[in-house]
This record gives C-alpha cells, structure tokens and sequence, in this order.
C-alpha cells in the first residue's frame, strides 16, 4: 500500500468513527435530521452488512474505503438534491435592526413599500413617504421562510401607523368632521354641547338628533383639532346661514321664506329684536353646517289660563256707545303636567300627562246701553277745571282767531260739549296737535286741539259731559291749554262763549 492510501485509510478511518456519534442526532434538528436520514439510507445496506459480519462500521470503513467513498458520493449527491428542494437564498430585510421577513429579491420589498405608501396616502387624506433605510443580508432559508411582500407590507405597515399615531375621529351621520389626539378629549367636547342645554331636571333626557360616533384611526394632521378648534366649528356660521334684512321684511315673511318658523328665527337671533328690523340687519335663517342637533326631553309642571268669557246683556238706562260692568271676569287655572320635547333649544312636541282644575272661571256680566244718543241744542263748558280764557274769539294779530283758548294745567280732564258721534281722533298736521272732532248733527262740530291725550276714537258716539281727552300742548302751541271751536250749520266758526253754559 502506498504511503497516499495509507494517508487515505486514515483519514476516512477518523471520519467513520464519527459516523456512529452522528447517526444519533438524526432528527434532533430538521435540517441536521432530514441530513442524516438521507446519509442513513444510503449507508442501511452497508450496516446490516457489518453486523452480520461481526464488523464495526470503523473497520469495515477502513477495509472497504473504496466502496465506503462511492456510498458517501452517493449520499452527497441526494443531500444536494434534497436541500435544493427544501431550502433557497433569500434577503432578509430590517428596519430598525427588527428583522420584517424574507424577500426574493429587492424588488419585492420596494413595492410591498410603495403599497404601504398608497394605503396610507389615501387613509390620512395627504401624500405620505416611509423614510426608513433598510438593510438587506442574504441567507439561507427553508423555502417556507420566504413569503410573499405582503409580511414585509404587514410589518412596514405596523411601523408606519406607530410612526404617525393613531388619533380618534369624530362622525356625524358617516360624515368626519374633525379628530382629536385623546379620545377623552371628545368624549368631553360632546358632554359639553350637551350640557349647553340641560338643566338638570330630575328624569331629563338629553341625546344627539344625529347619529355621532367617535372612531380610532390614522388621520392627517391637517385634520387633527384641538378640542377648542373642533369647537369653534360648531359655533360658526357660514354666509349661507346669514340673511340681510330688505325693506317691507318682518319676522313672518323672513321665516316663510326660508322654511323655518318663528321661534327658530328668534332662537337663532336671541340678541336682536325681530319686532324692530332694520334694513341692512343681519340675521341668522339656519343653524352652523355642523350642527347635531341636541334631543332634550323633560318632564315639567305648570298652571294653564282659563280665559273668562263675557256675557253681554241691553239696558235702556244706558246711552248707546255706553257700557258698564257688573261682574268681573276672572280667569280660572289647570294644572298642567307634560312631557316637552325641544331640539336645540327650540319646542319640537308636547304631550300633556295630567291636568287638574285649580280654579274655575268667572264669567264677565256686562250692560251696553240701547238709550239713543240725542243732542240737547244746549252746551256745557268743555274744561270743567277752568274757566280762564287766555285767548277770546276775534281779531288777533290781524286776522281771526275762530275759537277760545281756555289755560288750564296739563293733564286736565276735556268733556264732549254735548252728545254726538266723534269723527276724528288723532294728530292733525294743520298744528292741531292730538285732536278730536265731534258731529252734534245738523251740521253743528266742536273742535278740540292740542290734546295731550285721548280717550275716544273714531266713530264712537259720546254723552254730554263725556271725558274724551286731556288738556296739553302738542302742535303749535306754547303752554297747556285747549283751543276750543264751535261751528253752526252753515260751516262758520261762531264765538263759543254765546253758547257755553
């Protein structure tokens, strides 16, 4: 034997000592095992030899090495093929040093990126770029080990929602209107539009028209509020909710014309006098754009008005025009127990639970006189307070004064010189002041000016001695008095005092 072979022998005497040592960790490991196995099957025929020869495999390696190298090439040959079927190069990929899985080559990974970078955009509402740099190693690894770029989408996607913060969305019917960083600080912001309209009355029930739910997300930044910015949305009116008041508007017509009703319009303009629109006033005709709509419903107790009615009967003791009241009216009252609905503050609905009777009404008893009215030819002195004449009929200042000024102090009471029907009862532009007019008949008037009040009107007819005004100054006049005329028949003025009594 040469001395190459003998060199040979021992080195594959050594190898086959480890042989017995390394079939027994056959299957302790998948790879080492599966290894083995296939080694194993190879060499099965050679062991079963060896016991039947009495041989150790050692021996008989070192009495066979020809044949013992060919069994070896034969068990290399099927190991490469088995691990060519069962494991491949691979990249792994990590971010971060965090290993995120196995990739066939680059490409996968930029595009499970691009995914990410598209779902992501189109969640937040902006244009989103991951900016991590990952770090690519080859590696040897069982085929099952490398998946689609969808476990490097999933773990990327992971990272990136960590990255931005995942922040609570507020919806009113489906649609987001804005988010906050807490979701306590929502959940506050809602209770206190709330309470803006609560007042806490025991069994009250206070809930949102609109259907409100607050959900956890990503969203832009953009879209991030305060809890005091997302507040002012709800308060803020936008131009198509203000309207500019014209001219001949008035609280029926506005609110005919954009659909809503009276009370809402005051509602919605607490601060302004709808009785006294002014053109170019703004008012609000809508509600903000985000309103929800706060649902209240209560349970309340009050006393209801039974209005009195009249009974009206005729008496000859009176002058037509005349009344006088017998009993007087009195309102009776319910108790009244309802369940109220308001809905922003506004009464949408009311159901009526109880009512008692606190008290009756008391019907009015009243005369109205059938005595007619008739002019006695004869009159009385039209200030029964005074009888000074500050002014007589005649020429004054080179032309005629038609009538006597009698002085008297403001507020002092003017009676009808007789009976009649008054035809005027108002201001006159003439200087007259506040003046009132009676028809005696037969073409005979009293005219009485510079009235500081009135007591009549228009078409009522008046007694002899009748209150009717008061003694002032209005129009041209330059102290309290009453400017008293008398006219005949014919339409003359005549001098008062050949008539007075």
């Amino acid at each position: 034997m040469t001395g190459f072979s003998k060199k040979l022998k021992r080195i594959i005497l050594k190898i086959a000592k480890y042989i017995d040592k390394l079939a027994s960790y056959a299957g302790k490991t998948s790879a080492v095992g599966k290894f083995f196995e296939c080694v194993l099957i190879c060499f099965a025929l050679l062991f079963s030899l060896c016991k039947k020869a009495g041989l150790t495999v050692a021996r008989f390696f070192a009495k066979h090495y020809r044949l013992a190298l060919q069994v070896a090439g034969v068990a290399i040959i099927g190991f490469v093929v088995f691990a060519s079927q069962t494991y491949a190069v691979a990249l792994k990929v990590e971010i971060d040093n965090v290993p995120v899985g196995y990739v066939s080559n680059q490409q996968e990974y930029e595009l499970a990126i691009e995914q990410v970078e598209n779902a992501i955009s189109e969640k937040v509402g902006e244009e989103y770029f991951y900016e991590k740099i990952p770090t690519f190693s080859y590696s040897i690894v069982s085929k099952n080990q490398i998946g689609s770029n969808q476990d490097v989408y999933n773990a990327v996607y992971t990272q990136a929602e960590e990255e931005i913060g995942q922040s609570y969305g507020l919806f009113i019917d489906n649609e987001f209107i804005g988010a906050c960083r807490k979701e306590s600080e929502l959940l506050n912001l809602l209770e206190e539009i709330k309470k803006e309209y609560s007042t806490g009355t025991p069994g009250e029930t206070v809930e949102f028209v609109k259907d409100v739910t607050v959900e956890k997300n990503m969203y832009a930044r953009s879209l991030i509020y305060s809890p005091d910015e997302l507040k002012e949305l709800f308060a803020t009116p936008s131009d198509d909710n203000i309207y500019i008041v014209e001219k001949g508007d008035s609280p029926s017509r506005i609110s005919t014309k954009f659909g809503i009703t009276i009370s809402k319009l005051k509602s919605l303009n607490p601060d302004k006098d709808l009785n006294k629109l002014r053109v170019g006033q703004k008012l609000y005709v809508a509600t903000p754009k985000l309103d929800i709509g706060v649902k209240v419903v209560r349970t309340i107790t009050y006393t209801e008005q039974i209005e009195f009615t009249t009974k009206t009967s005729y008496t000859n003791d009176l002058y037509e025009g005349q009344s006088k009241t017998t009993t007087k009216g009195k309102n009776g009252e319910n108790k009244i127990t309802a369940t109220v609905t308001y809905i922003d503050g506004v009464e949408t609905d009311r159901v009526v639970l109880e009512k008692v009777n606190l008290s009756k009404p008391v019907t009015a008893q009243v005369l109205v006189g059938t005595k007619p009215i008739a002019p006695s030819g004869t009159f009385v002195w039209p200030v029964p307070a005074s009888r000074r004449i500050t002014s007589p009929y005649g020429m004054r200042w080179g032309k005629l004064h038609g009538a006597i000024d009698i002085g008297a102090p403001k507020g002092s009471a003017i009676v009808a010189v007789d009976a009649g029907t008054v035809v005027t009862a108002g201001w006159l532009k003439t200087g007259a002041g506040y003046a009132v007019i009676i028809n005696h008949g037969n073409g005979i008037y009293s005219r009485y000016y510079h009235c500081s009040a009135l007591y009549v009107k228009a078409g009522q007819k008046v007694i002899q001695g009748q209150t009717i005004a008061a003694v002032g100054a209005t129009g041209n006049a330059t102290g309290p008095h009453l400017h008293f005329e008398l006219t005949n028949n014919s339409g003359s003025n005549v001098n008062p005092t050949k008539y007075l009594k």
